[in-house]
């Protein structure tokens, strides 16, 4: 019975005091230690905490002894999370493939942000695939591993966890799902591309290149198929899908065509997942990077730019902010300060994440800071954008 009580909760890093801080009035961020912004696949190891109105940094767990780096630390093995809410959903254990099949576990595990409790809601023989998080609920699926004449197969059975009351409800699909090999990256299961209060959104290709498009309600059920096409966009939020186009134009006419002459001049475009209609929302802008919130549409363009291989380097950012129809663009914030780099059509390279309610919101990015040889290097800190009143703040770690 005590062996069962540890394995359901860790002690040494939840918190026992009562904490009085609430969550809303804290307005926490996440990424990992490393700089990352959190992932299923890549974000390995402790999740560190960004207080957005003091920017102070700290890891999430919340214990002073804990050193987090054996097993006391709930994070020690930690192979993966997201976040969501008060509740970051992360995964520990790996499944490790031998010459006679496959062998070991992983872990579903829960953090309170407010508590510092960490619970595990279950322990699977199979791995576990990130399909989408809201409201403080993970989908995802687990991927059983089996075999037959010498091959292997992964068949995926889709789920529900409730990261507040821990509760755990397995969903139906319209069909099996498998994928042979062993491999869990290469299968044609549906996608979650966006998730409402009412609605999930599904993308499944069909083809090399096609895909449907449907909806179900929050528990997977009453789908509605919505498209037969190619892939509609790349950015997704709530019920629209959004796709950028872009155009290079010769800053002078007379000049080569070469990366220091061209201009890029992009177009915003929104589909409905509803109706399928497509729409142009915005015209003439600079830049390629948007991020989609509850409220607005941002973008994020240098005051001064320059590509070096398949990267580009902003120097200092100005930030506009529009509804999301397009309308009353406006600059809300502008810095030389801070140097940014990412590539075209990849926003989470500068935004790790944003926090927003019905007052304000906050947009944590970030930048890059010259090293002793003269190179950009990811700052181990983060850049916090206050959209109300366009301040920025470096965060300050707090061991």
């Amino acid at each position: 019975m005590i062996l069962f009580a540890l394995l359901i909760s860790y002690t040494s890093c939840s918190n026992d005091s009562g904490l009085t801080e609430s969550y809303d009035h804290s307005k926490y961020i996440y990424r990992m230690a490393s700089g990352e912004s959190l992932d299923w696949n890549t974000s390995f190891g402790m999740p560190i905490k960004i207080n957005l109105i003091s920017g102070k940094t700290t890891p999430v767990c919340i214990d002073p002894l804990c050193m987090h780096d054996d097993v006391d630390c709930p994070f020690y093995e930690n192979m993966g999370c997201m976040v969501d809410g008060t509740v970051i959903f992360f995964h520990q254990g790996w499944i490790n493939r031998t010459e006679t099949g496959f062998e070991g576990s992983e872990k579903l595990c829960t953090y309170h942000a407010v508590t510092g409790e960490v619970h595990i809601l279950r322990e699977y023989a199979d791995s576990i695939v990130y399909a989408g998080i809201h409201d403080n609920v993970l989908y995802y699926y687990t991927a059983e591993f089996s075999s037959d004449n010498d091959t292997w197969f992964c068949t995926y059975k889709l789920h529900m966890a409730d990261g507040i009351s821990g509760k755990i409800t397995d969903l139906p699909l319209d069909r099996e799902y498998t994928t042979e090999g062993g491999y869990t990256s290469n299968s044609d299961y549906p996608n979650i591309v966006s998730i409402n209060d009412e609605n999930i959104y599904w993308m499944e290709y069909v083809g090399h290149s096609e895909v449907n498009v449907y909806k179900t309600d929050r528990m997977a059920q009453n789908r509605q198929l919505l498209k037969e096409d190619h892939r509609i966009a790349g950015i997704y939020h709530g019920d629209w899908a959004y796709s950028v186009t872009g155009v290079s134009e010769l800053i002078d006419p007379n000049a080569g065509r070469n990366n220091e002459n061209l201009l890029n001049i992009y177009s915003l475009h929104r589909t409905a997942f509803a109706s399928q209609t497509k729409e142009t929302i915005a015209e003439g802008l600079l830049t390629s990077n948007f991020i989609v919130t509850d409220q607005y549409i941002y973008t994020l363009e240098g005051l001064s730019s320059e590509v070096k291989g398949s990267k580009e380097i902003l120097h200092g950012c100005r930030i506009k902010r529009m509804n999301h129809d397009g309308s009353n663009s406006t600059v809300i914030a502008e810095t030389d300060q801070y140097e940014f780099m990412y590539q075209e059509f990849s926003t989470d390279e500068i935004l790790i994440d944003h926090y927003e309610d019905e007052e304000n919101t906050y947009l944590a990015l970030v930048f890059y800071m010259m090293n002793e040889d003269g190179k950009l290097t990811k700052s181990s800190d983060t850049l916090i954008l206050d959209t109300k009143t366009g301040k920025f703040t470096v965060s300050e770690y707090i061991k």
